[in-house]
């Protein structure tokens, strides 16, 4: 009876060890877990404010050269550049997101400029 005792005591003592070590390694795998879904939590944040903040950028494919600004500068003055940028027009925005104006781009920083 006492080698019984003696057995089980040991493999008791093996089982609160191997129960230990199972419970440092969850607590371990938790606190990576918690990093990792914090930094998801903070890229998220940075993907919505560059989202938000890209929002007023108005893209245009002119001539082949492509150009960026803010549809509020094209509101400023009026004009056809602006009725293009309030969506009130149909535009073909092409694949990357821009509308295609077919005209010389080379002067075209100059009427942005001019805005």
């Amino acid at each position: 009876f006492r080698i019984t005792l003696m057995m089980l005591s040991s493999r008791l003592e093996q089982l609160n060890t191997a129960t230990a070590q199972a419970v440092q390694q969850v607590e371990a795998l938790a606190q990576r877990l918690e990093l990792r879904r914090r930094a998801l939590a903070e890229g998220l944040l940075e993907a919505t404010a560059l989202n938000d903040a890209q929002a007023g950028v108005y893209r245009m494919d002119v001539g082949g050269s492509m150009f960026h600004t803010r549809t509020e500068l094209l509101h400023q003055c009026g004009g056809m550049l602006s009725a293009m940028a309030s969506h009130d027009f149909d535009n073909d925005v092409a694949a990357g997101g821009a509308v295609f104006l077919d005209r010389d781009p080379t002067w075209f920083p100059l009427v942005l400029d001019f805005l």
